[in-house]
This record gives C-alpha cells, structure tokens and sequence, in this order.
C-alpha cells in the first residue's frame, strides 16, 4: 500500500487517431474544425496523454502499394497539442505509407510540437525508451510492432521480440520509476487477443512493466489486472473513420479512454471513460445506458481472456473476420498492382496461419466458440 504523501499522475491512453474528420464520400469538409472537440476537456486532464498516430504526417513521397494507406496533412498535427497528446506512438503498420520521407516529415512535425513519440528509433539507439518526468515521477515508454524489425534507412521499428524487448525492459528500468509498454498487435476486428499475446503480455509484467498499451484490432478488446501490472491488449479505434457493425457483441465505433493513475509502485486505480466515434470521425462521450454496454462488453471479454482458452478457441474465433478482412485486402491489391500481388496472395492462402483458420471455420460449423 502507498502512503498518501506518495507522489500520483495520471495518464490517459486511447487508441488508433487518423486526424481526419471528413465523413466518407462527403464533399463537405469540416477538416478544419479539431477532431477531438467532443472529448477535449476529459482527454487532456492528465499529465500524460498518449495514443496512437495510426497515420503519417506528411504529404511527400510515393504510396506504398497497399489496400488502404493513410496520410494526413502536417498541419492537421496542431490537433494533437490542443488536445494535450504528450507522448505517441508511431510504431505502426502506417508509418511507412509514403516512405522514407514521410517517415521523416512525421517525426520531424512531432519534434517541431514537442510531443515525444516510440515505436521508431533512429540507427543511433537514441530515442528506444523515452523517459517523462512529472511531478518527480519517471515515467518510461517503449513501443513495439507486429512486422517491425531491421533498420530502415537509418530507422528502426522496433519488433514484438520476446528477447529483445526484455533486455530493452531491464535497461529501461534503470532510468524509470514505472514502464509502459505500447504494443502495435493483434488481429484486426477481433475481440480476443491470442493466447500468444497473453502469455507475451505476463512475461513483460513479470519483466517489469507497469502498463501495457495495445493497439491495431480498431476494437476493444480486455483489459487485465496481473500480478502489479495492467494489460489493455486493444484501444480500439479512438478517433477514425467509422466502420459498418461487425459481427460481434457491439459496434466497432465503440472506444473509451483509459484513465490510470500511476505512482513509484504501479497502478494505484483505473477506468475506462466510454466513448463512441460519430460518423464525422470525432469521438464523443456517451449517455449512461451506452457507457454501461461498453463497460460491460468490456468485462465480459476481460472474463474470459483471464479464465484462458485454447489456441484452436481462438481460431475458430477470429477465423471468419481475418479471412475476409485479408481476402478483401488481396483482391484490392491485385486488381491495382497485378501479378505481384497475385502472387503474394497465393502464398497466403496456404501459409500455416490460414490453414489453422481453415481448420477454425470447420470446427466453427460444429459450434465451437470461445463464449
């Protein structure tokens, strides 16, 4: 137990940002007003708040060839100060959407505003584990990325490696008074984080992590308390563009801020402050009915990632979605790049991964299913 002369902060977290505000096929833009105007005065009542920059600042260089890429006008990156970001994370599957140099735009807007970033370091190291002190509280971040790995013309995205985000663990406590872990993961409009991911996320707890922030399904999924740690495997999408309901328990425009308050032990409380993306892209906060659904959705997925299931569960679980989701990406790509890509998809189609979702679907029709 703390004393009540310990020192507190909080910190609020969400999830994947866009910077855009322009409903889907609109020819009204409203890019000009601040995304976050609905949920401003709670977002930035912390001393620390962090999301994830789920694009790219900058309007130079050569798309990559992907189904869905996603850029911002630099400008748009004055939101975030408003809104009270202090620390983001940039380690993404977007973050390389224009190449080198939208890579160098974003970090440099970001430096330019003085809101720190991880996920992206430079050859040099400098930059792995980014300390803020508050209130004589130092408060360490590293960040990490499913498909990250070698240096990038002179960057690295720093990969989801057991290894080498322990030894970066024990190095970053030596400067920290407290850890937080922002993890790029998951499976895209899945509900459950793997049993993979959950072992993962206990080893860094044991390892040292006070906090760990994850990112990428654009849903919410659970939110743990283990050992002196807590683990929020999804944030869910916070402010992006609004997707159609997708099977499930709730829509995917169903987010939340994660208030924490951390001292020199860990996490002293938490809660999640539910929210709802509107279809201009803003989130808002919501009536007591919904926040009670949210919040409820929430424990009930938390229930049964602490009760554990099997890897064939999860399987059948998320099968159906990834499937589609991947097989929709495919045929984008191949009917605008050609024989590549074609060739690329061939190879996923029987690639271990698909061939367990195979085996999902075919015990899905027998009624096997995580709930």
């Amino acid at each position: 137990e703390m004393s009540e002369g310990d020192v507190s902060i909080l910190l609020n977290a969400i999830g994947d940002i866009s910077l855009r505000n322009q409903i889907e096929g609109s020819r009204a833009s409203s890019d000009r007003k601040n995304p976050f105007r609905y949920v401003l005065s709670v977002l930035s009542d912390a001393d620390i708040v962090f999301g994830n920059l789920e694009t790219v600042l900058s309007e130079r260089g050569n798309l990559a060839e992907k189904a869905i890429t996603l850029s911002t006008p630099p400008e748009h990156a004055q939101w975030l100060r408003k809104a009270g970001f202090t620390i983001l994370n940039v380690g993404n599957n977007h973050i390389l959407d224009r190449g080198l140099p939208g890579l160098e735009d974003t970090l440099k807007v970001l430096d330019d505003l003085g809101i720190s970033y991880v996920g992206v370091h430079r050859r040099d190291g400098s930059g792995v584990c980014r300390v803020l002190e508050c209130k004589g509280l130092r408060v360490g971040f590293l960040g990490y990325c499913e498909g990250g790995g070698d240096f990038y013309q002179g960057y690295e995205l720093p990969p989801i490696n057991e290894d080498r985000m322990l030894r970066d663990i024990d190095l970053a406590r030596q400067k920290a008074d407290v850890l937080v872990i922002s993890l790029h993961w998951g499976t895209e409009n899945t509900y459950y984080p793997s049993p993979y991911q959950i072992r993962m996320a206990h080893r860094l707890v044991d390892a040292g992590a006070t906090l760990i922030l994850g990112h990428h399904p654009h849903v919410l999924q659970a939110i743990e308390i283990y050992n002196r740690g807590l683990i929020a495997y999804s944030l869910g999408d916070f402010q992006f563009p609004c997707g159609s309901p997708r099977p499930g328990t709730c829509l995917s425009d169903w987010t939340g801020i994660l208030r924490v308050e951390l001292g020199a032990d860990g996490v002293k409380e938490w809660k999640l402050i539910p929210v709802q993306i509107g279809y201009d892209n803003c989130p808002r906060l919501v009536e007591a009915h919904v926040a009670s659904r949210i919040n409820s959705m929430v424990h009930q997925i938390t229930a049964r990632v602490t009760k554990g299931y099997s890897s064939l569960e999860w399987f059948v679980e998320i099968a159906p979605e990834y499937l589609r989701g991947n097989g929709n990406s495919y045929l984008l790509r191949v009917r605008r790049y050609g024989l590549r890509h074609l060739l690329q998809c061939c190879r996923w189609l029987v690639s271990p991964f698909v061939l367990r979702c195979y085996l999902g679907l075919l015990c899905r029709a027998f009624g096997l299913r995580i709930g």
